[in-house]
């Protein structure tokens, strides 16, 4: 069974479903898009710039679907094949949207002066999708470096062990 293959096990239909990373990321989709719906279902907030009505809504959905086709990708199994190469593009993409949706939240949160509590939702929770979407991240590869560390011990260990018992010479 090849290194791979081993690694990708985790990546197979429906154990990805289960693992902490991607719990945490039916969270990020979840808070995304309500984060969204609550922003895009009350009134503008008085007195903000132009761009303020359309930039929150618009990142956070874009980026709740393409973290929502990366998951479908690990829980489909399309991973299982390569997991090296689907990790490293998904910690890369995932570290940029995690970077764009906390400015974009922040930028959000202190475009609002508004005293209505509901216009202040969506930023914080936007704000909270992005850094769970950062904890995510680094626990997919950790999880996947430590696989790694640990199939490479045991192939040193199979090497150790098919050069046959060790003599010593007793003097």
């Amino acid at each position: 069974m090849s290194n791979s293959a081993i690694t990708g096990e985790n990546f197979s239909n429906g154990k990805f479903v289960a693992s902490a990373t991607g719990v945490i990321r039916i969270l990020v989709i979840v808070l995304l898009l309500s984060s969204a719906i609550i922003f895009l279902s009350n009134d503008t907030c008085p007195g903000t710039p132009t761009w303020y009505d359309w930039l929150f809504p618009v990142v956070s959905t874009i980026i709740a679907c393409i973290v929502t086709m990366k998951y479908a990708a690990f829980v489909c199994g399309i991973a299982k094949g390569k997991p090296e190469r689907y990790i490293k593009i998904d910690s890369v993409f995932s570290i940029l949207e995690s970077i764009v949706v906390i400015v974009v939240s922040v930028l959000t949160m202190s475009s609002c002066k508004s005293l209505s509590s509901v216009q202040k939702v969506p930023g914080p929770l936007g704000l909270a999708a992005g850094f769970l979407l950062a904890i995510s991240t680094a626990a997919l590869w950790v999880s996947w470096r430590r696989k790694q560390e640990l199939l490479e011990e045991m192939t040193k260990i199979r090497e150790k062990s098919a050069l046959g018992p060790r003599t010593s010479i007793v003097v």
